[in-house]
């Protein structure tokens, strides 16, 4: 598993291994891993940087992977989404999917995101229209189609779950909800827009229960893409105002 560090990625870590499976998670040497302190023990590490396969290939080898949980992502926030070096994903994507096949992995599994559909003010199904608007949603739907390919001339069984939002404890403190927790309960405004937008968002354990579930299930090897949400948009506007509810019920 790459990204087993991440907000998703930790869930999922401790699912497989609260499953019985033997997990191997690669990071880098300086990578916090305060949200895998109750699992670390537990754990095989390779340490590496999913930017540079040549660094941790040896390793992976040895370590014989039957399935790869491919998590990892640089520039997941906001102020990245339209950054040029999104593209170093899609080389390391190919470069980790041209390795698990030669290492006669059997199942590669890529998390996606909903930014490979852009913004679309209609219940998103896999056959929906892609039409990323910024370039990290253009940097995952390239690394979908060639991972997608490089997996079919291996022979490799290959799923991409793409995640629409997701909420839960041990999140990144700058999204939605913490951010809204944090400032109501210090007593501050949260600077938001008018939020008429519909978002579906989906408990984080959940996300990875479903993760777990498509590694464990061999017809969907070939099933290709997945939607990972709740499958129930609601006005953003409403998330809000349960929070402030629950936090701050006095706040603006």
């Amino acid at each position: 598993i790459t990204g087993a560090s991440g907000f998703i990625g930790s869930f999922v870590t401790e699912q497989l291994l609260s499953k019985g499976h033997e997990v191997c998670a690669l990071m880098k040497k300086e990578t916090d891993t305060w949200r895998l302190s109750d699992v670390l023990g537990r754990l095989e590490v390779i340490y590496g940087n999913i930017l540079d396969v040549d660094e941790f290939s040896s390793a992976l080898c040895d370590w014989k992977p039957d399935t790869i949980i491919h998590l990892a992502w640089s520039g997941v926030t906001n102020e990245h989404r339209n950054n040029i070096k999104q593209v170093e994903n899609i080389n390391a994507n190919a470069a980790l999917a041209l390795l698990a096949g030669s290492l006669d992995v059997r199942k590669f599994i890529g998390l996606g995101s909903q930014a490979e559909y852009g913004p679309q003010n209609i219940l998103l199904n896999e056959n929906a229209k892609f039409n990323p608007s910024t370039i990290y949603g253009n940097a995952k739907l390239a690394s979908y189609q060639i991972c997608k390919r490089i997996c079919s001339l291996n022979g490799m069984g290959f799923s991409w779950v793409r995640v629409f939002s997701t909420y839960g404890p041990k999140d990144n403190a700058s999204w939605l909800i913490p951010y809204l927790i944090n400032q109501l309960d210090s007593g501050m405004s949260p600077k938001l827009t008018s939020c008429e937008q519909k978002w579906d968002y989906l408990y984080v354990k959940d996300a990875a229960r479903a993760v777990v579930a498509i590694a464990e299930n061999e017809k969907a090897s070939g099933a290709g893409a997945f939607n990972l949400g709740s499958g129930c948009a609601v006005p953003l506007r409403c998330i809000v105002e349960k929070v402030r509810d629950i936090v701050a019920p006095e706040a603006k």
